[in-house]
């Protein structure tokens, strides 16, 4: 059989046979042999198991045969955490056409590259998901990474949407599933991308949504590592954090790319918080205005706020000049007036280069 390995907090384990789901179809996986083949959280690993004996809840791992792969006693790459990372380059493109508008209007006000922490920064109703679902679709259609998505407490109208494109991998807790299933769910996912990461492979994860995904750490078991002293919101906080944070670039090949949507205004305390330590560490922001989805504009973009941090590796040198001047103008006009010039613009042109050429 093969599975997917998730390591509890005690140091044994279990394979992961049905996606991501818990299931007591999944073998135990002893800590003996976790240490002695240098496993780690989100392996896939090639294995026989045994049945549960009588007074046995789960089948047991007999021998590992493979990991990733590979014969199980093959030499692992470098972890996640140990390998040097280098700044974001390598544009992913995010338009399926020139009559998509909205991935070309990212790629000129938010460009995306590899290793990008970004955020969809847009509160109820201003189209966050169906941004993100837009931008999963045009890079899965690529075939240079590999893109999953990760759904936090969502309703089953939303699984089933993102699922119907065929071509996501999605991973998702659904609405009203155990705080720590959820929890559970969405690390292993992260765990895997990493896993893959570091193999050579450019990863995508789209996160939908950041805010669920704290709501759900403050409700159950908070995130590992934080001080006793912390409130279940601030470790909740520290936890998404630091998960959002392991988004970057590897020397010699291999990227995970995350892009989470949030809710910036609220009047939640853990949301204003969560917001401002994932501003700290995004690099881009898509910010999305309620006001523009209201009016019924898609992609309900506020291109002035909307920014890529340091993009050398992201823009050609023969673009900047250009691109800068386009944003001073959009930058000067206010959020509705800024969405009509851009998207007049874009309904002109072929493409990108040609509107930035014009």
């Amino acid at each position: 059989m093969t599975g997917i390995l998730d390591i509890t907090g005690r140091g044994h384990g279990f394979l992961r046979v049905d996606g991501l789901a818990r299931s007591d179809q999944d073998p135990y996986v002893s800590r003996s042999q976790i240490r002695r083949l240098e496993l780690r959280p989100g392996d896939m690993v090639g294995a026989q198991a045994r049945a549960a004996r009588r007074s046995e809840r789960y089948p047991s791992l007999v021998r590992v045969a493979t990991v990733e792969g590979e014969p199980a006693e093959s030499e692992r790459p470098p972890a996640f955490e140990d390998r040097t990372a280098v700044p974001v380059s390598g544009s992913l493109a995010l338009a399926a056409d020139a009559d998509d508008i909205a991935g070309r209007m990212v790629e000129l006000v938010a460009p995306i590259g590899r290793g990008q922490r970004g955020l969809v920064v847009g509160p109820a109703g201003a189209g966050a998901t169906t941004m993100l679902r837009s931008i999963g679709e045009a890079l899965a259609s690529q075939s240079d990474h590999q893109v999953f998505v990760v759904l936090v407490d969502a309703r089953p109208e939303e699984i089933a949407g993102w699922r119907s494109s065929g071509s996501l991998t999605v991973h998702a807790s659904q609405a009203g599933d155990p705080p720590g299933a959820q929890i559970g769910m969405a690390e292993l996912a992260m765990a895997r991308t990493r896993r893959i990461a570091e193999r050579g492979r450019d990863t995508i994860v789209l996160l939908d949504s950041a805010t669920r995904l704290a709501h759900a750490r403050a409700s159950g078991r908070g995130g590992r590592g934080g001080q006793d002293d912390q409130s279940p919101e601030e470790r909740a906080v520290q936890s998404v954090k630091r998960l959002f944070a392991s988004a970057r670039a590897f020397e010699r090949g291999g990227s995970l790319t995350i892009l989470a949507s949030i809710r910036p205004e609220s009047d939640s305390e853990l949301e204003q918080e969560l917001y401002r330590a994932l501003s700290d560490t995004a690099n881009m922001e898509l910010v999305l205005d309620a006001e523009l989805a209201r009016e019924g504009l898609y992609p309900a973009v506020d291109a002035g706020r909307s920014q890529t941090h340091s993009e050398q590796g992201l823009v050609p040198e023969r673009d900047r000049h250009r691109l800068q001047a386009l944003r001073s103008v959009i930058r000067s006009l206010e959020p509705r007036d800024a969405w009509e010039f851009l998207e007049g613009k874009l309904r002109e042109t072929r493409s990108n280069d040609e509107l930035l050429r014009t």
